[in-house]
């Protein structure tokens, strides 16, 4: 994949993201009545800007980030002395404000369950389709190679996971698996009693994709994007734990912008199906649950702060609080430039 091909694949991912964010910040301070001086994509020098009624609207030169400036965020100074007191952040109810920062990630989380819900909506999947069996396999005698799964128990199956739920869930109830598969263009209607081994429930097959394929409606489209995001939040909690744990070094942990064009450039040589999948689980990673983390700079720590505010009763001062995020992100700035140069050294490594 070029270098020019990666680039751009990078700048649309990361805009997306950023877009997806800031744009959740920006709608719900406009339905909250909160004047916004702002909306800012990328940082540093602006190359394009325009002005509506209230706002200003720029693209800037790093597209790295970006953000929605609102009036009374303790960071406006004179430019908020001229917007009504009832429109100034800090003179919402502390729930409003809440609203506000955790909307940017919740967005990001929302158009990751979005995309994957359309990317196994719109584009066809194989057929579980019998490769072999293991020794000793129930299947064996009763499933043949090249039988394609279409339903268990009278339910259709598109996914590898539906089929171990529906074994998992017929072998705690002690009782045998139906399922119907085609055969040489023929229907055959099967029972399959799962055991117990190693800890779960199976009926002994190695599965493969047919080349024949079919289209997922949308009803268990959306019930597989659901577990995919279940799955990459669980990841992403296993991957942080083993972080403070000792488990996973930092260098593997984390990935800078280098890293992350390298890989979007490698998933767009591989088609738009994984570019899409990156795509939602940079959006849901990188937009959404990193950013709810209690860290300064980041919306989870300005939402830590409301919540101590509304527990304490008052807020803490502006000017202070804007110092601590402050400081965070000068880390984390710190941080990126770092995980930058790693992720430079490991691609002049090599693999």
């Amino acid at each position: 994949m070029s270098v020019l091909v990666t680039l751009i694949g990078f700048l649309i991912t990361i805009g997306f993201i950023v877009l997806i964010h800031e744009g959740g910040h920006f709608l719900l301070a406009k339905l909250s009545g909160i004047w916004v001086h702002e909306l800012a994509l990328g940082f540093g020098p602006a190359i394009l800007r325009f002005r509506g009624r209230e706002t200003q609207y720029s693209l800037r030169i790093f597209p790295i980030g970006g953000y929605v400036r609102v009036a009374g965020d303790g960071s406006g100074g004179e430019e908020d002395e001229r917007v009504p007191p009832q429109r100034l952040f800090l003179n919402k109810p502390p729930l409003t404000r809440m609203a506000l920062v955790l909307a940017g990630p919740t967005m990001n989380i929302l158009a990751a369950l979005v995309i994957m819900v359309l990317v196994v909506g719109l584009i066809r999947v194989p057929y579980l389709q019998v490769a072999d069996f293991p020794p000793d396999s129930p299947s064996r005698g009763i499933l043949q190679e090249g039988d394609r799964i279409l339903s268990a128990e009278g339910r259709r199956i598109y996914f590898l996971e539906q089929f171990q739920r529906a074994v998992r869930e017929r072998g705690e109830a002690g009782l045998p698996l139906t399922v119907e598969v085609e055969r040489g263009g023929q229907l055959e209607r099967l029972t399959i009693q799962p055991k117990f081994e190693e800890g779960r429930y199976i009926i002994g097959v190695y599965f493969t994709g047919s080349e024949l394929t079919q289209r997922v409606p949308f009803p268990t489209s959306l019930g597989v994007g659901l577990l995919w995001v279940k799955n990459v939040v669980l990841g992403f909690y296993t991957g942080f734990k083993g972080l403070f744990t000792g488990a996973i070094p930092p260098g593997e942990a984390f990935t800078g912008p280098v890293g992350i064009a390298s890989i979007i450039g490698q998933s767009l040589a591989e088609g738009l199906l994984p570019f899409l999948t990156l795509l939602a689980a940079l959006s849901l990673v990188v937009g959404g649950l990193i950013n709810l983390i209690p860290f300064p700079g980041l919306d989870g720590s300005r939402a830590a702060f409301i919540l101590y505010e509304l527990i304490r009763g008052k807020p803490i001062p502006p000017q202070r609080e804007s110092l601590v995020h402050y400081i965070g992100l000068v880390i984390l700035m710190g941080l990126v430039l770092l995980i930058t140069y790693n992720d430079i050294l490991r691609l002049l490594r090599g693999p």
